[in-house]
């Protein structure tokens, strides 16, 4: 049974890493892609699109970022 703890636990730490990747990864694709709509200047689409994809994507890494200064900092205090 010990033998399979270590592979158990680099699953979840593989899979935890896809994770914050995947949390990161979105919102800066949001992010980016809310820029670049409003760089376009396309006649009203750009505004109606673009602006809330920016606060989308703000937002987003906002959450993000607290999350993982908060599972980082459980960590170390337990």
């Amino acid at each position: 049974m010990n033998q399979n703890l270590p592979i158990n636990d680099k699953h979840h730490h593989l899979e935890s890493i896809v994770k914050l990747v995947l949390k990161t990864v979105v919102p800066i694709f949001i992010l980016i892609g809310g820029i670049a709509l409003l760089t376009l200047r396309i006649a009203g689409w750009s505004i109606i699109f673009g602006l809330p994809m920016v606060v989308i994507g703000v937002v987003f890494l906002i959450y993000t970022y607290d999350e993982i200064v908060s599972s980082s900092l459980g960590d170390d205090t337990n």
